[in-house]
């Protein structure tokens, strides 16, 4: 890089953080710092949203995925804006009529203690899974276009995003994620048409790449893809920061509005960064997958661009990185710590306890991050483990309003185990990922529990919650989502 392209990274770090420290005259509470107070409008709620999501997965991830197996994982990641989509018209509305923080707190409103406890630790370990996947990567663009050791630079950058995720929790996660998300729209389209325009044309382009390379499957088997795209279907829908972007909007009509922008802003990103690997594989095919595209903006993009492809793609997994890490952090003191209030703390401690506790996870989660090989190898952890356990259970909650304190925990270990012993001792036959069973488990074992068991005395003790705003919502009926914008339980704040 030149002096300009190190300028401008520069200044663009120092901006993330000012803005990152007016976090700590904004967040005066607990409830500030997970949801921000549940004041977002809808384009800072898109923003975040995407910025989220849109992390080194998407960015390095999927392009290294197509530079080794061509356009086959594009065409499985699809599967997560489409369920973006699909959420923000069916499901998040209702999400947003809960008064909560975590994941945790509407399991337990459907299924209890036990729910919430198993979601708690289940939303832990993914959390800090795919933190350690954003660490991996921050590392990756650093050493790839300034030589700097991939440990140094990984730990500098996470060291950032440490300082101010913890000054301002979500408040400064959203703020920072809003200047992010305008430079990786703009910076990273730009870049793979200057790219497309080095390399060859698209004929020679096509040329260069095994035929495969363009079709849906790839060479892989009908099964594997089908059970891939379920995985990205279900594999992080609803994980703890997408749905505390729910708990953090306004409105219901602005949480809808949200995830179905942000989703189909993700289905465009996501062809951007595969064709990224494309173009990489026939630039050179010897490249490591998780330095394609990073090579490739390294080897064509002139002077002076650079420096602002370098800051965009910091921006992508720094909002990601952050939004990981505050979660992580709300997970651990609302559903684990307090059990979502049982332990009753003041309020400045607790928002204290938040600080220290984001402090440490995240160094915990980069020491995690430079042990794992290699990105995709972190997303497979991260997979196996929420889709099986948790989406069933929270999805038919939200849906049908269904509260049975056995049937929700008993299906989540049932899924968990199906997982296991499928990936494990059976070693994943037919090609079909693990994911795919514990879901189908999950699902079966929910519902004869449910007729298995009497319906007097099922329903869990846990916390009645309503959103407290949304009481003040001008009535309007949604006829995709079938949910009133001031519709909601007439139950108490838990």
């Amino acid at each position: 890089m030149t002096v300009i392209d190190w300028v401008i990274v520069a200044c663009y770090l120092v901006i993330i953080v000012l803005i990152g420290l007016a976090g700590l005259k904004k967040v005066k509470t607990g409830r500030d710092f997970a949801v921000a107070g549940s004041s977002l409008p809808v384009g800072i709620v898109t923003a975040t949203l995407a910025a989220s999501y849109i992390g080194g997965s998407f960015a390095i991830g999927a392009a290294g995925a197509t530079f080794r197996e061509g356009y086959t994982y594009f065409f499985a990641l699809l599967g997560f804006p489409l369920a973006t989509i699909a959420v923000g018209i069916w499901v998040a509305p209702r999400l947003r009529r809960y008064a909560a923080e975590t994941v945790g707190d509407v399991m337990e409103h459907h299924y209890g203690v036990v729910a919430r406890v198993f979601t708690g630790l289940i939303s832990m370990v993914v959390c800090a899974a795919i933190l350690g996947a954003q660490i991996r990567a921050l590392g990756t663009i650093l050493e790839v276009f300034t030589g700097i050791d991939f440990t140094i630079g990984a730990i500098v950058l996470t060291l950032i995003v440490i300082v101010y995720s913890t000054a301002g929790g979500l408040w400064s996660d959203v703020r920072a994620d809003v200047i992010h998300f305008a430079v990786l729209a703009v910076a990273i389209p730009v870049a793979i048409l200057v790219a497309i325009r080095a390399v060859g044309t698209p004929a020679e382009i096509v040329a260069s790449v095994p035929p495969e390379f363009f079709t849906v499957t790839g060479d892989k088997s009908l099964g594997f893809f089908i059970s891939l795209f379920i995985g990205f279907v279900f594999g992080e829908t609803l994980i703890q920061p997408y749905s505390q972007r729910a708990f953090a909007g306004a409105n219901t009509k602005t949480v809808r509005k949200a995830f179905i922008y942000a989703g189909i802003f993700g289905i465009v990103f996501l062809f951007t960064t595969s064709s990224g690997g494309i173009l990489a594989r026939a630039l050179d095919p010897t490249i490591p997958s998780d330095a394609a595209m990073p090579e490739l903006i390294n080897r064509v993009i002139p002077a002076g661009f650079t420096g602002l492809l370098v800051a965009g793609f910091i921006a992508i997994i720094m909002s990601s990185a952050s939004s990981f890490l505050n979660s992580t952090t709300v997970v651990v003191v609302r559903d684990l710590w307090t059990l979502g209030g049982r332990r009753k703390i003041e309020d400045h401690t607790r928002l204290r306890f938040q600080r220290v506790m984001n402090l440490i996870i995240g160094v915990v989660a980069l020491i995690v991050g430079l042990s794992f090989p290699n990105i995709i190898d972190i997303l497979m952890v991260y997979f196996s483990t929420w889709a099986p356990t948790v989406i069933v259970p929270l999805l038919l909650g939200v849906l049908f309003d269904i509260r049975h304190r056995l049937a929700g925990p008993i299906a989540m270990v049932a899924g968990l185990l199906a997982t296991w012993l499928w990936n494990g001792p059976l070693g994943e036959p037919f090609g079909i990922l693990g994911l795919a069973v514990g879901l189908v488990t999950n699902l079966i074992v929910f519902f004869v529990v449910v007729a298995a068991t009497p319906k007097k005395g099922m329903e869990p003790h846990g916390f009645d919650i309503v959103a407290p705003n949304t009481q003040a919502v001008e009535t309007v009926w949604d006829e995709t989502s079938g949910v009133s914008d001031d519709a909601a339980p007439a139950t108490k704040e838990g």
